[in-house]
């Protein structure tokens, strides 16, 4: 997460002022199954966000809440991160809770990811499920969330939750209880 999105967090405005879906009880999924979620999500904010300028960020607010800088990117950099099991392997962060985040210059949505590493146990995660396996979970405004978890419906991963942004973000905070 980078300042701008911080101070959108802290203030409740968008995209946090929406809804936030991910997988239901922070359940992970094989890394073919994310690719092939991520693909679908990416299609659909594509779709609505084709001009965007997008920008892609460290999001360590799960690890210490710490910001990063963003990076510019675009939508055929994002697809090429998807390219294969191989890519979105390469593109993790290779912290814990440590997310890759994609974001539009408007801040309308915020769509981050995590892979664990093969060699890294998460200390929550059975250690018998340990490997290629992550999560991702998508910002964005109510009619955004629906479509998406439409086209989801069809797919071979764990139910889906939606609740509202600003609660999902201040419950996985890791930060310093300041006002940084």
């Amino acid at each position: 997460m980078d300042a701008e999105l911080n101070q959108c967090w802290r203030a409740g405005s968008a995209p946090f002022d929406g809804v936030t879906i991910s997988l239901r009880n922070k359940e992970r999924i094989p890394l073919s199954d994310l690719r092939d979620t991520l693909l679908v999500v990416v299609g659909a904010l594509k779709e609505l966000w084709h001009e965007a300028r997008l920008y892609r960020m460290t999001d360590w607010h799960e690890h210490d809440g710490n910001l990063s800088r963003p990076e510019e990117t675009t939508w055929h950099e994002v697809e090429e991160m998807l390219a294969s099991d191989g890519s979105l392997y390469a593109a993790r962060t290779g912290d814990t809770y440590v997310y890759i985040g994609i974001c539009p210059s408007s801040r309308e949505f915020y769509l981050r990811f995590y892979l664990m590493d093969s060699d890294d146990p998460d200390p929550f995660w059975p250690r018998e499920k340990v490997g290629q396996y992550g999560s991702f979970d998508l910002t964005c405004d109510q009619s955004v969330a629906q479509m998406v978890m439409e086209r989801l419906s069809t797919m071979r991963i764990p139910e889906l939750e939606s609740c509202s942004a600003k609660e999902y973000f201040d419950a996985r905070w890791a930060g310093r209880n300041d006002a940084s």
